[in-house]
């Protein structure tokens, strides 16, 4: 049985962090090249999530449990919302910048995202020496 003060932890790993530690292990040396910019939105978010987070509250849009959560509390918000943020930033970033890859070649976005999935073209276990991608 899980602690219950864990469950909003656990559901972020499984709902924002899966997806995510998927596309770096699928999509490694094709997003790799975008991990330096990803810093600055990260940052931005940090910034700007106890800001919305608190007009959310005062706004009564939503509430947390104190028994579901880590009881960290930063800057008025739980660390589980921070840890969210950036989760879920990453993988939409990285879905984007891979998205955008495709399509700054003029490839079919969904044929060949999906063809390189299946083939692990990007993938981590592959040998890719070349810092751009092809």
């Amino acid at each position: 049985m899980v602690n219950i003060q864990f469950a909003y932890l656990i559901s972020i790993m499984i709902f924002a962090g899966f997806p995510l530690i998927l596309e770096i292990i699928f999509g490694y040396h094709l997003i790799k090249q975008f991990l330096r910019k990803l810093f600055v939105p990260i940052i931005i978010a940090l910034i700007l999530t106890p800001i919305l987070e608190n007009v959310a509250f005062f706004l009564d849009v939503w509430h947390f449990n104190p028994e579901r959560n880590l009881k960290i509390v930063i800057f008025g918000d739980v660390l589980e919302t921070y840890i969210f943020a950036v989760l879920v930033l990453s993988a939409v970033y990285f879905a984007v910048c891979s998205w955008t890859f495709y399509e700054d070649r003029g490839k079919p976005i969904i044929r060949t995202s999906l063809y390189d999935l299946f083939h692990g073209t990007y993938a981590i276990w592959r040998k890719n020496k070349t810092s751009k991608c092809k």
